[in-house]
């Protein structure tokens, strides 16, 4: 068996981009003995276009198989960071760095061809510990999947996406260099926390694209059919079947843990829907704007007890068996709360205050948006490797994401803002009125990364480009979250004070793991157990899972 891990000329440009190409192959075989290279072409080795298919005939681990074959398929590879996914749920970090190769690649990021630049034997310690550090057994189980998973995405990237001839200006000018025979190149990171693919390179985030960008592309043959999921859940083919997915109601729903089958299913829709200038079902709110999309946190509790109590009635399931609850929530739909949690809509000072209302994830903050995108564009460097916007959000903030909409609090209502002391997505929110939690105590709060990480600003990893952070993000084990003095240059203060609403509250935990225990008074509402495991939320429906043993089911 040999770990091979690919050297393409230029880091900076997708391998499959006419100007790219291999340099090298890394190969350390599974015995003891010392790593060599295949030379492509380097200057270091007087060698080039090595054979290298005799690969063809062993077993491949890479840490990347999509990536190794954009250059060639061998027969048998192994995906290094699907195994680590697989073993721990989470993407293998790769905070391992090397300070000649570092050194070259911040001076130098605008040379074409800058691997051919940096010694091979650079490379060779770079790929060492790479090697080292994902290190993990490898028993052959779930390779069909991750041979499916694979075989597509690679599929869809290599087709590539045809662009406009003004695409520059749709986006800027950071595009030009990426753009390769008139497309542009994506690439999927397929092993997240949370299991749903991101997708963006050269400064485009292609999996969240807001619309007034979307005409940056066209079709390459007769016609470009757009299909929009609503981030993800398929919302046009549950309107087929009279499910909504969290928008305007609640499903629950009955899951077997040994077989993963379906048992049943409720849905309850919410009594005051989408609220919004045209549709506020009497609610009395005043001077709702034409881009506001606001939610009852009430409806959320009231539509769940319904749909839970159906749902084990009509499956007939013993509660006794019922062992877990996990929550999925359309996101970013944050609310300002107090700090036990109650929700400032719900009090009589607020209820007529539209932004005192949780903001459902269709509210677009834009202006707000594009304020913070140019405040931190305007502060960082803005090349591609080493800015945190364009690397982990595709180079600006989003109009729907939880920052935009607090900046929107901060700017319309400040008496609002001021009165909020938890500023919380309703995922969140839910979980931990679910388990009780004492959110007065703000160690006792509980958030999802998966919601803190695609629309809070939750930096994935270890701070590795030394940005500056939060003083008391010691609380947070797998990611960080950038400075508030850098939303503070957007308006004095306000970074300041949204730290001590949401950034500097509670743990930070991977979807799935245990937040806490269900509550006596929700498992009275609930007519469930008191005591059952919930776990942390995700995103993108508003469904509720209880899971049950069948070895259990008469």
């Amino acid at each position: 068996m040999y770990c091979i891990i690919p050297i393409f000329k230029d880091p900076f440009l997708h391998p499959l981009h006419k100007d790219n190409g291999l340099s090298a192959l890394w190969c350390q075989p599974e015995s003891a003995e010392e790593p060599f290279f295949i030379i492509e072409q380097h200057p270091d080795s007087d060698k080039m276009m090595e054979d290298y298919k005799w690969l063809n005939d062993k077993l491949i681990q890479t840490p990347d198989k999509k990536l190794l074959n954009h250059f060639y398929k061998f027969n048998n590879v192994v995906d290094k960071n699907f195994i680590w996914w697989i073993d721990t749920g989470k993407p293998f970090q790769n905070n391992i760095r090397n300070n000649a190769i570092d050194f070259l690649s911040n001076k130098f990021y605008n040379v074409k061809k800058l691997n051919e630049i940096i010694p091979l034997s650079k490379h060779n310690e770079y790929c060492s510990d790479v090697y080292k550090g994902m290190a993990r057994a490898y028993t052959g189980e779930n390779d069909e999947y991750m041979n499916d998973v694979v075989k597509a995405f690679t599929s869809i990237e290599q087709n590539g996406i045809k662009v406009s001839d003004d695409i520059c200006d749709i986006f800027d000018i950071r595009v030009k260099k990426h753009i390769s025979n008139g497309k542009l190149y994506s690439n999927y990171n397929l092993w997240t926390t949370t299991g749903r693919p991101s997708n963006s390179f050269g400064s485009v985030n292609f999996a969240a694209l807001p619309p007034e960008k979307r005409k940056g592309f066209i079709a390459e043959n007769d016609s470009l059919i757009e299909f929009d999921f609503d981030a993800y859940h398929l919302r046009l083919i549950a309107d087929l079947v009279d499910y909504d997915f969290g928008t305007e109601s609640v499903r629950s729903a009955i899951v077997c843990t040994e077989t993963g089958t379906l048992l049943g299913s409720a849905v309850s829709k919410y009594n005051s829907s989408q609220i919004t200038a045209s549709h506020q079902t009497n609610l009395g709110i005043q001077n709702i704007q034409p881009h506001m999309v606001l939610q009852n946190s009430n409806d959320w509790f009231e539509s769940a007890k319904i749909t839970c109590k159906q749902v084990v009635s009509e499956t007939n399931i013993d509660v006794d068996n019922i062992i877990g609850i996990g929550t999925c929530f359309t996101s970013c739909t944050p609310l300002p709360c107090k700090a036990n949690g109650t929700p400032l809509h719900t009090l009589d000072k607020f209820k007529d205050r539209p932004h005192a209302w949780p903001k459902l994830w269709k509210h677009q903050a834009a202006t707000e948006a594009i304020e913070l995108t140019k405040i931190i564009k305007g502060t960082t460097d803005n090349d591609d490797k080493h800015t945190w916007l364009n690397v982990q959000y595709g180079g600006s903030i989003g109009a729907e994401w939880l920052h935009p909409k607090a900046l929107e609090i901060f700017k319309h209502d400040k008496e609002v803002f001021n009165e909020t002391e938890l500023y919380i997505d309703a995922g969140d929110w839910f979980v931990n009125q679910l388990i009780h939690n004492d959110t007065s105590n703000n160690n006792n709060v509980t958030r999802s990364a998966c919601q803190a990480g695609f629309k809070g600003c939750y930096l994935s990893g270890n701070n590795k480009n030394n940005i500056d952070i939060n003083n008391n993000n010691n609380n947070k084990k797998n990611g960080y979250f950038p400075s508030s003095s850098l939303w503070n240059k957007a308006y004095d203060t306000f970074g300041t004070l949204l730290s001590e609403k949401y950034e500097n509250i509670g743990k930070v935990e991977s979807p799935g793991s245990v937040a806490g225990y269900l509550s006596l008074k929700c498992a009275n509402g609930f007519g469930l157990k008191e005591g059952i495991p919930v776990a942390v939320s995700t995103i993108d429906v508003s469904i509720i899972y209880y899971y049950v043993q069948t070895n259990h089911i008469t």
